[in-house]
């Protein structure tokens, strides 16, 4: 293979390699509002970003964000990669940094979950309530509270 011709193969491979990575690693925004929080009074919202195979794992999360809370609505934007993520959220309301729960294992402080799921007897599946995200996107949780 003559010079001329090799630069133009290893151009292409370049050019072709980086315009793919490019695309793979290509951010959009999911900007996540959350609703419905009765306390406004300085405590902190804690948010979790997960992939499926972290879902509910609060050691774990793909991206997580806390939040001071200081009116009945918030908005917080993650910068994620294309791909399917449930969101997770509590209102921490004593500060302690972990949501509280009953002995049965239901929360005893405001929860929520993308998709607005509502559980019933049991958390959430990720199938349950994850969002695809293939251009930045809007989700508004309404806070349960038990």
């Amino acid at each position: 293979m003559n010079l001329l011709v090799q630069s133009f193969v290893l151009a292409s491979l370049v050019f072709f390699g980086l315009s793919t990575n490019r695309s793979n690693s290509e951010d959009f925004k999911l900007i996540v509002e959350i609703d419905n929080i009765k306390q406004t009074d300085g405590k902190v919202m804690r948010i979790a970003v997960n992939k499926k195979g972290d879902f509910l794992n609060d050691d774990t999360p793909f991206r997580y964000a806390v939040v001071e809370v200081k009116g009945n609505k918030i908005s917080e934007t993650f910068k994620l990669p294309a791909g399917d993520y449930a969101v997770s959220v509590y209102h921490d309301l004593n500060s302690n940094g972990k949501l509280d729960k009953n002995i049965f294992g239901a929360p005893n402080e405001p929860y929520a979950f993308s998709r607005n799921y509502k559980p019933v007897f049991r958390a959430p599946r990720f199938d349950e309530v994850k969002v695809q995200l293939n251009g930045d996107r809007k989700s508004t949780i309404s806070l349960i509270h038990p």
